[in-house]
């Protein structure tokens, strides 16, 4: 995973990642699955229904993560990538999430 292109054509309906780090502690290690995709972003719901308390915001589509600009990603090694808040600062404080994409060959 090296573009945001290369993303976005990943994370399609029914694709899996995992969440590695998260401003939210709580869904760290949790498995999440595409349930929606469009051009300005993704809803995410967990794999599994044992989690229903973030699996249902949004009228049910799920956590919503949006397409910003590729200044706010960072691509790293073995298909973990990471979102930021800011694109000039990106470090602990500034973190949204950071997730390893399930399933991708690199």
């Amino acid at each position: 995973m090296r573009t945001m292109t290369e993303l976005k054509k990943t994370l399609i309906i029914g694709a899996e990642f995992t969440i590695l780090d998260s401003h939210r502690a709580e869904t760290i290690g949790q498995v999440r699955r595409v349930n929606y995709a469009n051009t300005q972003g993704i809803y995410t719901v967990a794999a599994t229904k044992s989690d229903t308390s973030i699996y249902e915001p949004n009228s049910g589509k799920g956590s919503y993560i949006e397409w910003r600009s590729a200044k706010y990603w960072r691509f790293k090694e073995d298909n973990v990538v990471a979102l930021y808040n800011s694109a000039e600062e990106q470090n602990r404080d500034t973190l949204v999430i950071e997730f390893r994409i399930q399933g991708k060959k690199v």
